[in-house]
This record gives C-alpha cells, structure tokens and sequence, in this order.
C-alpha cells in the first residue's frame, strides 16, 4: 500500500471505509479515488463470532450486501423454527384394534 502511495506521487490515494453491524454481520465498504479520478467503491459482509471474522463474501453494490444479511437471518429464523418443531415431542396417537 505504501508503494503504491509513493508511485502516485501527486494522485494521493484516497481511502474512506465505513462500516454497519447489522447482527452478527458488518457490511464493510470502501471507497476511493483511482489515478485519473474515477471513483471506486468495494463492499464486504463480514461474520463475526467471539470477535473473529470467521466468514466474508464480496459484493458489488451496498443493496446486494444489504440482501445477503438478510437472507442469512431469514434462514437462521427458518432453521430454528424447524429445529423448534423437531425438539416437541410426537403427539400420542390410540388406534383402535
């Protein structure tokens, strides 16, 4: 990074990250602006668990990461109502006979 820096000489890289926690997920972006000006932004859903990123998936605009934090919690919300149902005990069927 610092090479890269020094060889732009005049054209400083400019480099403004902002992160959202969202759960146990942060949606990490990073912007900046390249040699001829140009404006580049980058994004990241990060899974954290004990203070460790554990997991991180690239994404390329700000809706696609809002969309896979939402998806992921819609199917922890889906496993656990399963595993909810699967923890109750079968009802008791008599047959006759």
């Amino acid at each position: 990074m610092r090479f890269q820096i020094r060889k732009r000489g005049e054209h400083r890289i400019e480099v403004r990250p902002e992160f959202t926690q969202i759960g146990d997920k942060v949606i990490g972006s990073t912007q900046w602006l390249s040699a001829d000006g140009r404006r580049h932004e980058r994004f990241q859903v990060l899974t954290l668990r004990d203070g460790k990123i554990v997991d991180m998936q690239g994404c390329a605009s700000r809706r696609e990461a809002k969309g896979s934090v939402r998806r992921h919690q819609r199917l922890r919300l889906a496993l656990r109502r399963d595993i909810a149902v699967l923890d109750k005990p079968a009802p008791y069927v008599d047959f006759p006979g």
